[in-house]
């Protein structure tokens, strides 16, 4: 029987590592080829058993005769050379996961007409098949559906789609081998990124327009530098560019347009408490009191895990609040990285008269100026 061979079917069959490929050889001599090949009964494609073949024909090795499947067109044929690989057991969770992404990309346009060739009938029914046909009719599936075909989890397939886009091909090398995980490459990746994002983030604080004039009410929540530490892996698991203490005391750097008469409300984690005090004696404030936010959820922590943020409330000059029955906790849900709560926009607003300006802020509110990284210069209400 004539074979023929198509490369795109060839590439979806994981390639075996030397030991599994010396191990399949030594097998095939001692035994002989016990598993017939499988090939595209229509056209003599070969489906699946490129291995075994390859070694048969070198070495003289007789083949079993050929079992021939049917399919409608090409991308069936494919659909069931993936699914035929998903029962490997010696195939990685990388391998699965991007036969996986084949496959979702293969029947997720094919949804309409899947639909159609089931006859509309409910899904999961199909109509009868002739006998030896591999015709794949199934109505078009979900990722999760297709990561429990594959014998992985949905978010294994999502990190391994990010990988086959961004990972280089030595990284990819190292997972087909087995010598990193899926997990370790996808956060080699993601810290990379943060890493460049940090970079451009850093370049546009320098390229910054310093604030002009004065304010009397200053909201300041630095990027204190994670870990205690400038290494570039460290910084980039914070998402927001990092400054030393050194920098934040630098007025270029880090400007403090405070009136003679003003307040600063300053941010600061459990870890950089000390340095928060510092700071603000650096800036020319008199600490008076701290507030401490206390959050819905726990987070990370060397110590003891944090579920609180402080912020150390300074005055310079003669500046007075509005008398008011404030608390020193604030009660409110956690945000997005560096996110502070409304709440306490609205508490400041009610407490502290004067021009204000969030400094790093995240988000613009209304009667407030803000100057950062996500502003191209200050922002003025």
């Amino acid at each position: 029987m004539d074979i023929f061979f198509d490369s795109e079917f060839r590439k979806l069959i994981p390639p075996l590592q030397p030991d599994e490929l010396s191990e399949l050889e030594k097998s095939l001599k001692s035994e002989g080829n016990r598993d017939p090949i499988v090939i595209w009964k229509e056209n003599k494609l070969m489906l699946d058993g490129h291995h075994r073949y390859d070694i048969c024909t070198n070495a003289g090795i007789p083949l079993k005769p050929a079992l021939q499947l049917s399919f409608p067109d090409r991308n069936a044929a494919i659909v069931w050379i993936i699914r035929n690989q998903f029962g490997r057991r010696n195939l990685s969770a990388y391998s699965r996961s991007v036969l996986a992404l084949k496959l979702e990309e293969i029947l997720k346009p094919k949804a309409k007409e899947n639909q159609v060739m089931h006859g509309n009938t409910a899904p999961g029914r199909t109509k009868t098949l002739p006998q030896n046909s591999a015709e794949v009719l199934t109505p078009i599936e979900t990722r999760e559906e297709i990561a429990k075909a594959a014998h992985v989890s949905r978010d294994t397939i999502s990190k391994v789609k990010i990988i086959e886009d961004k990972a280089t091909d030595e990284q990819k090398a190292k997972l087909i081998s087995g010598n990193e995980s899926i997990n370790g490459i996808f956060r080699e990746i993601k810290s990379l990124e943060r890493i460049e994002s940090i970079k451009a983030t850093q370049e546009r604080i320098a390229e910054l327009t310093p604030p002009v004039g004065l304010y009397q009410v200053l909201v300041l929540d630095p990027a204190w530098t994670y870990g205690r530490s400038t290494d570039e892996t460290h910084r980039a698991r914070n998402p927001y560019p990092s400054m030393t203490i050194d920098e934040m005391k630098d007025r270029e750097k880090l400007p403090i347009p405070a009136a003679d008469d003003s307040i600063m409300w300053l941010w600061t984690t459990n870890a950089y408490l000390h340095e928060a005090f510092h700071l603000m004696e650096t800036w020319g404030f008199t600490y008076k009191t701290t507030l401490t936010w206390v959050k819905d959820k726990i987070g990370l922590g060397d110590w003891l895990r944090g579920q609180t943020e402080h912020c150390l409330v300074g005055v310079k000059g003669g500046y007075r609040l509005i008398p008011g029955n404030t608390s020193t906790v604030l009660i409110a849900d956690s945000a997005e990285h560096s996110v502070k709560p409304e709440s306490f926009y609205n508490m400041v607003d009610r407490l502290c008269p004067g021009n204000k300006i969030d400094i790093f802020g995240r988000k613009k509110h209304a009667g407030w100026d803000i100057w950062g990284t996500d502003s191209d210069a200050v922002q003025k209400e």
